[in-house]
């Protein structure tokens, strides 16, 4: 990164370097405008950059589920739609299934007030709450999904009160 100057640079790779310093460490490798990925405990852990400038994304793989069938993967995206409708007054985390058919955690962070120290508290917190889900959904291969109050409060104790 010797030839880079910070005007070089966006403002989504200033902060993770940043980021980086105040924490007394250094990025392995070049900060990529397009994300940074962590691996804790297993977990993969993403920071991305947002579209708006002033805002990063961190998220967090769960599961891959591109071997479900389309009728299992609308079942859990409807309980998903619900237990992120009782998680959004617990905190920011989301969950979505993606195009790729991955479960994923996800929570929007203005980088501006976010410390280095609270960047790795969000990333502690997501796995933390990845790790759980995981469980959850587990736990729902043996309802089959077939009775959905149980199922979303399967979900929801990973991620609502994770």
């Amino acid at each position: 990164m010797s030839d880079i100057t910070n005007h070089e640079l966006t403002s989504f790779q200033q902060w993770v370097l940043k980021s980086f310093a105040d924490l007394g460490s250094a990025p392995t490798g070049e900060v990529d405008p397009l994300g940074m990925e962590f691996e804790s405990d297993g977990w993969q852990a993403r920071v991305l950059p947002h579209s708006e400038d002033e805002l990063a994304l961190v998220e967090v793989v769960v599961a891959d589920l591109a071997t479900e069938d389309e009728a299992t993967l609308a079942r859990l995206a409807l309980l998903l739609m619900r237990v992120n409708d009782q998680a959004r007054f617990e905190h920011s985390w989301q969950a979505t299934l993606d195009a790729d058919d991955n479960l994923c955690i996800y929570a929007l962070i203005t980088m501006a007030s976010t410390s280095a120290e609270g960047l790795a508290e969000l990333l502690d917190d997501g796995i933390a709450r990845a790790a759980k889900l995981a469980e959850g959904l587990h736990g729902l291969s043996g309802l089959g999904m077939q009775d959905p109050d149980a199922a979303i409060e399967t979900l929801t104790t990973g991620m609502v009160r994770g």
